[in-house]
């Protein structure tokens, strides 16, 4: 999963990269001087560095002699940090045009980012010993 990982945080730090130029060419013409979708638009954006990098730290090696204790757990977080950048690109998309500003995906995002953490991290820690 590391090499996943380290893919998914190098290709959405260029995904970032990219919603940085759009917003940067685009504004103010994107948000039509609406200053709750202009925030909007910057907040998915930096949503998505954040799970790029949470990506790309999980994608580097692990110390010598440290595996999952609890590898299903683990498997489960990261398969949900791996979609969580996808959700904050579909948010940055989709989330601005919303009439209500309604943010669907990026509580999802949140969640998805959350659990996945909490879920990687209880694979990690080392057992109770039950020996003493």
């Amino acid at each position: 999963m590391n090499t996943a990982h380290r893919l998914t945080g190098f290709f959405f730090v260029g995904v970032f990269l990219v919603t940085g130029w759009y917003m940067a060419a685009r504004f103010p013409e994107a948000y039509h001087g609406d200053h709750a979708t202009r925030l909007v638009f910057h907040a998915a954006h930096t949503h998505i560095l954040l799970a790029a990098l949470m990506n790309g730290l999980l994608g580097l090696p692990s110390q010598p002699g440290r595996t999952a204790r609890r590898p299903r757990l683990q498997r489960a977080g990261s398969v949900l940090l791996l979609v969580t950048p996808a959700l904050f690109t579909v948010a940055f998309v989709v989330e601005p045009g919303l009439a209500d500003y309604a943010r669907p995906y990026s509580a999802t995002g949140v969640l998805s980012a959350f659990l996945g953490g909490l879920l990687y991290t209880a694979a990690n820690l080392p057992r109770r010993d039950t020996a003493g």
